[in-house]
C-alpha cells in the first residue's frame, strides 16, 4: 500500500510539473516583458473575466473558468499527497507548503520565461490546497469510522 501511495505521489508530481512547466503551449512561446509578471491581486483574474477572449461568450467564459478553477483543481490533490504519503497532519502546515509550493512554481516560470508569475494563481493554488486538505481530512475521518 505504501509504494501505491508513494507512485501516486510521483504520477502527481510529474504530472502538475508538465502542467506548469513542460506543456508545449508553454515552449512555444515564451512570454518577455511587463507580461511576465501580475503582481497585483485579482487584477488580472478581474482582466480576463471582462475582457472578452475567443469570439464568442461560450468561449471566453470557456477558457476563464478553465484557468480559474484549473488553478484551483491544480493543487486539490497535493493535500492528499502530503497528509498520506509524509503524514503531515497540521491543516496549517499543509496550506503553508502549498502556498510556498505555488510561489516556487511562480518563480522558476518567471526565471524560465516558461509562464506568467501571477499572484492570482498562487492565492488560486492555495485555495486548492485548503479544499483539498479539508476534503482529505473528511475523507480520512470517513475511513476511520467505518474501520
Amino acid at each position: 500500500m505504501k509504494g501505491l501511495k508513494v507512485l501516486a505521489a510521483l504520477g502527481y508530481g510529474v504530472i502538475l510539473s508538465y502542467i506548469v512547466l513542460w506543456a508545449p503551449a508553454r515552449r512555444e512561446r515564451p512570454i518577455e516583458g511587463i507580461y511576465r509578471t501580475k503582481l497585483t491581486p485579482f487584477k488580472s483574474t478581474w482582466d480576463d473575466m471582462i475582457h472578452y477572449k475567443g469570439n464568442n461568450a461560450l468561449v471566453h467564459w470557456v477558457l476563464f473558468l478553465g484557468n480559474f478553477l484549473g488553478n484551483i483543481l491544480l493543487f486539490v490533490p497535493f493535500p492528499f499527497v502530503l497528509m498520506m504519503v509524509f503524514r503531515i497532519t497540521s491543516i496549517r502546515r499543509v496550506i503553508l507548503l502549498g502556498f510556498l509550493s505555488s510561489a516556487l512554481i511562480e518563480v522558476v516560470q518567471y526565471i524560465t520565461h516558461l509562464g506568467v508569475a501571477d499572484v492570482d494563481d498562487v492565492m488560486l493554488n492555495t485555495a486548492g490546497t485548503a479544499i483539498g486538505a479539508y476534503l482529505c481530512r473528511f475523507f480520512l475521518s470517513r475511513l476511520n469510522m467505518q474501520s
